[in-house]
């Protein structure tokens, strides 16, 4: 019995914990648990928060390209449609890269969502009306072209790009636009053509009142 003794001696200065600082260290327990949780909670719903605002306004995937020549290697472009792009007034150039967002294209035809994109941008820049545009849709592609550098470049000089209204008005005027731009970059068939296309560049002179220089 005295061995009970002494082991109940020995364990007898241990001090016990005090009920008080228990409870305070566990509430203290408790409080921060529940402000973990109140802060993860509140982070899953900023988090859902962002996704269903994603999921219902998608943010445009632009073309990281600060130059034409970027922009049209980024989108892998032919050169005769980068020649056009890089033919349309600077503002217009940089309003197309910083806008066109080619992840919608489901079809792989990026030229084609673009080409659509940049033509409403010319006909918006320079104040064509919805008689024109849709004459001008019935073109070729490649007359459409000529036709929207001609209606830019003369909205930049500060003229008034002229309207069309008639199909027979739109293919005169993408002739000429094309017997301009041959004789310009002498690039005629032959010598012969380039003489019969003069009086066609001076009537597309006239059509788009430019002088004498064009």
């Amino acid at each position: 019995g005295g061995r009970h003794q002494s082991n109940a001696a020995s364990a007898a200065p241990t001090a016990q914990p005090d009920p008080m600082v228990q409870q305070l260290e566990q509430l203290e327990q408790w409080q921060q648990q529940q402000l973990e949780q109140m802060q993860q909670q509140q982070m899953e719903q900023q988090h859902q928060m962002a996704a269903t605002q994603a999921a219902a306004q998608p943010q445009p995937q632009t073309v990281q390209a600060t130059t034409m020549s970027e922009f049209a290697m980024a989108l892998n472009l032919d050169p005769g449609n980068t020649l056009f792009l890089q033919s349309l007034p600077e503002e217009l150039q940089t309003t197309v890269i910083s806008t066109f967002d080619p992840s919608g294209t489901k079809d792989g035809n990026i030229w084609g969502r673009l080409f659509a994109f940049v033509r409403r941008m010319c006909v918006k820049y320079a104040s064509i009306d919805k008689a024109s545009f849709e004459q001008m849709k019935t073109m070729q592609e490649e007359d459409q072209k000529r036709l929207l550098i001609e209606w830019t470049a003369t909205k930049a000089a500060g003229a008034t790009a002229p309207q069309l209204h008639s199909v027979a008005q739109a293919a005169a005027a993408a002739a000429a636009a094309a017997a301009a731009a041959m004789t310009q970059w002498d690039i005629g068939p032959d010598a012969g053509a380039a003489a019969a296309a003069g009086p066609a560049i001076e009537r597309f002179a006239q059509l788009w009142g430019l002088d004498a220089r064009a």
